[in-house]
């Protein structure tokens, strides 16, 4: 409770500054960088996350770790990589640049994951290569669709949901991120350097705090909730019928995360 009391002081003495003079400036400002880049850069982690390092253990299984994390990470460095020379070299090959780069380092990654590829569980040349693009996404959207939308077939999430999730959404991310930073970042609106740094530093407190959930996610887990809804439960209430009693929260396992 003096967290949550702390958190509301804190934010409300930062809203102040909005009914001042320069307030509706201000305002437009930090907008600006947080829907432009926090937003942006927050879309890329979850379409990375969600893409190519959710359900990961059974691919894992399937074709082992270095394939799948040599894929994941080629394809989405492909993206930042090829991003970054596209707008940073802009009159080479009139922009085209960044794509060769991600093209090459895309094709590379694929190449080098699939003779990474461990094929102890005897699968065939199609199921080796459906385990390494799509086995992880389909994976998880199967699974989505047996808790959210079990026997509806009108609110299923189909399989083009994952090829968006997984290779359209990380470089549209990327290219609007470079689209911001090469057109507007800290000089948006010809405001002065004053309301840029305010913005940036907003986007950024935003970013760090993506990345810290990134790396070190038991940083929250104070805000765990003190009952959890397990996956039998979910079922449960979709399926119209009364949940279980949830077990017991395990402090232990909280503690070790």
């Amino acid at each position: 409770d003096v967290f949550v009391g702390v958190v509301c002081l804190i934010f409300f003495a930062i809203a102040l500054f909005y009914v001042t003079d320069i307030g509706l400036h201000l305002l437009d400002t930090v907008d600006w960088y947080l829907a432009s880049v926090l937003a942006l850069f927050n879309g890329l982690v979850q379409s990375a996350a969600v893409g190519f390092f959710a359900k990961t253990d059974d691919q894992f299984e399937k074709i082992g770790k270095p394939a799948t994390l040599i894929f994941g990470f080629g394809y989405i460095g492909a993206c930042v990589v090829g991003t970054i020379f596209g707008f940073a070299l802009p009159s080479v090959l009139n922009g085209g640049l960044g794509i060769l780069v991600g093209i090459v380092i895309a094709v590379g990654a694929v190449i080098l994951s699939w003779m990474m590829i461990d094929n102890s569980a005897g699968l065939s040349e199609v199921e080796k290569m459906w385990w390494l693009t799509m086995g992880n996404i389909e994976t998880l959207r199967i699974e989505l669709n047996e808790t959210v939308a079990p026997g509806n077939t009108w609110w299923r999430i189909t399989p083009m949901w994952s090829i968006l999730m997984k290779y359209c959404y990380p470089p549209i991310m990327c290219i609007l991120l470079g689209i911001s930073f090469s057109e507007n970042f800290g000089r948006y609106g010809d405001y002065p350097v004053q309301y840029q740094a305010i913005g940036a530093v907003f986007a950024f407190v935003g970013i760090f705090f993506v990345l810290l959930g990134m790396f070190l996610p038991s940083a929250y887990t104070m805000f765990l909730p003190p009952k959890e809804t397990s996956e039998a439960e979910l079922k449960a209430v979709v399926a119209g019928g009364t949940p279980p009693p949830p077990p017991p929260r395990d402090r232990d396992r909280e503690r070790d995360l």
